[in-house]
């Protein structure tokens, strides 16, 4: 009989999903609802649309391409589209910062613009990494390294390329000593260069002796014969039936061999020396350098040398990526390739499309830039299209947006993990303190003393309904009823933000009344608001 009621229980080892332990739904919506309300009617006020929604929709996806890089479930392809974001969010951030610089730097915004339009930019992005809390250790480890490998294939692209051209404008020959003695066209050098060095290491021609050269290819082989010896199971080869007869013989000539590069590291800078310095092998004695310079002096020596250390180096480094490849699991193997293909489509994009991109870009920028500037800005950016060529341009600008994505995750990364900020709802902090400064800074540039008082609470209000939104994610998980506890978290948030503006307008009315302040009662008394909030935080906590 009392067993009965036992039985309609059912037990599970399940445990709750890991999206679970997020910032509840009614936290995220409170920073997403009060920084998109707050943040537009302070753009509306202060008439900065142009340069703000860019700038905050950038950073934005700047947010969205670091949560999608440290998402475990379809891996490849998040880190697929968190590559590609990468481009248009550095693009949106750069050109809504550049338009108000330009803007404010030709006089038609007032000063104080750029201050309002960095600090809505970083609310934005504080608010889109609210949603997941992914502004943590791991996930800005994650986007960095996306952000990296993308970049990789444009500035590879970029580099030579540009290289090339100014070879072609500034150096009609080009030589190396005793590699390429003779002059030749900048077109033809890389495989002049490449032949000469081929001439140096197997057959030299230079005055001298040739005992560097030599050195180098013996230095190649021991090289080779060490890699084949350390990669590949040469005793297995040697005797399948007593392998550890071989490794007898062979351990030995393995540590011969290691000394042998370590010892040889040093000969061949010793020999460097000598070969740069005048006259420099004259130091030797004859009765070392005439046996050594008559050996140096054997061609198909060198050939032979040469042969086996380029293709023992050649065998090591295809076992060691075949076994990097056969090991690896599908989570290693899809941690780079996605963000290189992003990279690779950004050069086929350059390559096929520069002229309407350029363009576009050049008739936006002069419609920005005051009359003064935009002559010689247009004057500048013809003679760099017609000496780099579009295409390289427009490699140079997306490798350029990339690095500052990858240098933006670096910085936030140092930022987390050196303690100056933590990692634990970082995102409704950053997006709570835009929005602080903001209204702050857009009392200077036209906004009302309401507004301003309204985006201070609300800063107040996004900072602290965001970091209990997390705390109770993490304590309790989002399948917990949190409504209730949130609401009042809120509604007390909002009282003491809602009071500490009145006495903030009453502080500013009062003062304004004593003539020695002349003005500044509005500032005096927002700054002991303020203060009066942060000890009444501190205090309930």
């Amino acid at each position: 009989m009392t067993d009965s009621p036992l039985s309609d229980l059912e037990t599970t080892d399940a445990a709750p999903p890991a999206s679970n332990w997020r910032p509840t739904a009614l936290s995220i919506a409170v920073v997403l609802c009060c920084t998109a309300i707050f943040g537009g009617l302070l753009t509306g006020a202060t008439q900065l649309w142009n340069a703000v929604l860019p700038a905050a929709g950038g950073a934005a996806l700047l947010a969205g391409a670091i949560s999608l890089a440290a998402a475990t479930a379809y891996r490849p392809l998040s880190r697929f589209v968190a590559a590609c974001l990468l481009l248009p969010a550095s693009a949106g951030v750069v050109a809504g910062l550049g338009y108000v610089f330009a803007k404010q730097l030709g006089g038609t915004y007032p000063v104080g613009s750029v201050f309002v339009v960095v600090s809505l930019t970083a609310a934005g992005f504080g608010a889109a990494a609210a949603v997941r809390d992914t502004l943590e250790s791991d996930a800005l480890e994650s986007a960095l390294a996306v952000a990296t490998v993308a970049s990789l294939p444009p500035t590879f692209a970029f580099v030579p390329l540009a290289i090339v051209r100014i070879f072609e404008e500034f150096s009609a020959t080009l030589y190396v000593p005793v590699l390429v003695p003779d002059p030749v066209p900048a077109a033809a050098f890389p495989g002049a260069l490449v032949g000469g060095v081929l001439r140096f290491l197997v057959a030299p021609t230079h005055e001298g002796p040739h005992l560097f050269s030599f050195a180098l290819v013996c230095y190649l082989a021991v090289i080779g014969l060490e890699t084949v010896l350390r990669t590949y199971p040469v005793a297995d080869l040697v005797r399948p039936n007593k392998p550890e007869a071989a490794d007898r013989v062979l351990d030995p000539l393995k540590r011969g061999l290691t000394a042998a590069t370590t010892l040889g590291t040093l000969v061949v800078f010793i020999l460097g020396i000598l070969f740069l310095a005048p006259r420099g092998f004259e130091m030797l004695p004859a009765t070392i350098l005439d046996p050594v310079t008559t050996l140096a002096g054997v061609d198909i020596l060198r050939v032979v040398l040469f042969l086996s250390g380029v293709v023992g180096i050649l065998l090591g480094i295809g076992s060691w990526g075949l076994r990097r490849f056969y090991d690896a699991s599908k989570d290693e193997l899809g941690k780079s390739t996605p963000s290189l293909v992003a990279g690779s489509a950004v050069v086929i994009g350059a390559f096929t499309l520069h002229e309407p991109v350029l363009t576009a870009l050049l008739d936006a920028i002069l419609d920005v830039l005051p009359a003064a500037y935009a002559g010689d800005v247009q004057t500048q950016a013809d003679a760099v299209m017609a000496f780099y060529g579009g295409e390289v341009v427009v490699l140079g600008l997306c490798a350029g947006l990339l690095f500052v994505a990858a240098v933006a995750f670096a910085v936030l990364y140092g930022v987390v993990n050196i303690g100056v900020m933590t990692d634990r709802a970082a995102g409704a902090a950053v997006a709570g303190a835009g929005l602080f400064v903001a209204s702050a800074v857009a009392a200077t540039v036209g906004a009302g003393t309401t507004l301003v008082l309204a985006g201070l609470v609300g800063g107040l209000i996004v900072r602290d309904a965001g970091t209990h939104g997390v705390t109770l994610g993490h304590e309790i998980g989002r399948l917990g009823e949190t409504r209730r506890a949130e609401l009042v978290h809120l509604a007390v948030t909002a009282i003491v933000g809602v009071v500490a503006a009145i006495a903030a307008v009453g502080l500013a009315d009062f003062l304004g009344r004593i003539p020695a302040l002349d003005g500044s009662g509005l500032s005096l008394a927002l700054g002991g608001a303020v203060l009066g909030v942060l000890f009444f935080v501190v205090a309930l906590r």
